[in-house]
């Protein structure tokens, strides 16, 4: 049982550390944003009674027990705590350009390509706790999008005189991404690469 469930017992200095750290949990977690995590802290240090620093986190979900956390823990790979970058544009004019390795994944996504090509390579990134949406536009380019195994993602847009094609097998209990796209005598496609031997 948290001490926070039985309060009346504990002393207010130990309850005001357990409530801060359920605020960095739920922060790291993507429970609340980095603005409500310092509001909140802000406010639990100016309080001075019991009462007040239970009504901070009483609507917040408590950490999660070493049991449940090791059912989840397969899935944790895929995420990142949130604090980086919210949108990233990616442009590339008779040339080429790639996003590959370890990065973390912004929440939104522009990608434009002209007489050129773009390729995101998303098989070792870290996703954020919310849909990423990714709008693209291949004018004469292509867009190729790699996934990893376990991700779900949609695909919707107009293709003039070009394609936008999603070959990913979906996981529904991965992260997910919604790619939305223009390709006007170009090509945007999603897919999961097959490892080489």
């Amino acid at each position: 049982m948290s001490l926070i469930d039985n309060y009346n017992s504990i002393d207010i200095f130990v309850l005001r550390k357990e409530a801060e750290e359920r605020l960095q949990w739920c922060y790291a977690h993507g429970h609340i944003s980095i603005e409500t995590l310092e509001s909140r802290l802000k406010q639990l240090n100016e309080k001075e009674d019991k009462l007040s620093i239970i009504a901070l986190i009483e609507d917040l979900p408590a950490p999660e027990t070493n049991e449940k956390m090791n059912e989840n823990s397969s899935n944790d790979h895929w995420y990142h705590s949130g604090s980086g970058k919210k949108g990233e544009n990616y442009f590339s004019l008779l040339g080429s350009n790639s996003r590959k390795g370890s990065w973390d994944v912004p929440e939104k996504l522009d990608v434009c390509v002209l007489l050129g090509s773009q390729v995101l390579d998303f098989r070792e990134a870290r996703f954020p706790r919310k849909t990423v949406k990714i709008q693209a536009c291949a004018i004469l380019g292509s867009i190729d999008m790699k996934f990893p195994r376990g991700v779900q993602v949609s695909t919707k847009g107009f293709p003039l005189l070009g394609s936008i094609d999603n070959r990913v097998e979906s996981d529904s209990t991965g992260p997910r991404i919604e790619v939305e796209g223009f390709a006007l005598m170009g090509s945007i496609s999603a897919a999961n690469p097959k490892k080489k031997k």
